[in-house]
């Protein structure tokens, strides 16, 4: 059995009831890296990791949500930006605060005119 034919009984599989000695053809074609993936890994068709073994998806590419600043000393948020202090800017709980001047720091703000802008701390993921 090829992988094209596998992948077709697998389409049609909600139609039909296979036997196990198709489910095991099945399982064998799958497992089996098709001629134009064997240079790089990955199926061109499926998009599936295929190195003589059971198809798995490829791995997933963390989104990247820095870069490294033009003078190479800082890590940069990519998607999350200061806040400019208003009204509505929490007094009383840590924060990070940037100073009129640029300079970054932790702490509470308590309405002084020198902090410009701030920003939520960050938090861990569950895992």
């Amino acid at each position: 059995m090829t992988k094209d034919e596998a992948w077709e009984m697998i389409d049609s599989a909600l139609d039909h009831s296979y036997s196990e000695t198709d489910v095991t053809a099945i399982r064998e074609a799958l497992a089996q890296p098709a001629p134009d993936c064997k240079e790089t890994g990955v199926c061109v068709q499926t998009g599936l990791a295929c190195f003589g073994q059971a198809a798995q998806p490829a791995p997933v590419q963390e989104l990247v949500t820095h870069t490294i600043n033009a003078t190479h000393t800082a890590a940069v948020a990519t998607d999350y930006y200061w806040i400019p202090i208003d009204g509505n800017t929490p007094r009383g709980v840590k924060l990070q605060l940037l100073g009129n001047g640029g300079v970054a720091a932790y702490g509470n703000y308590q309405g002084a005119p020198f902090w410009s802008h701030w920003a939520p701390l960050p938090k861990r993921k569950a895992e």
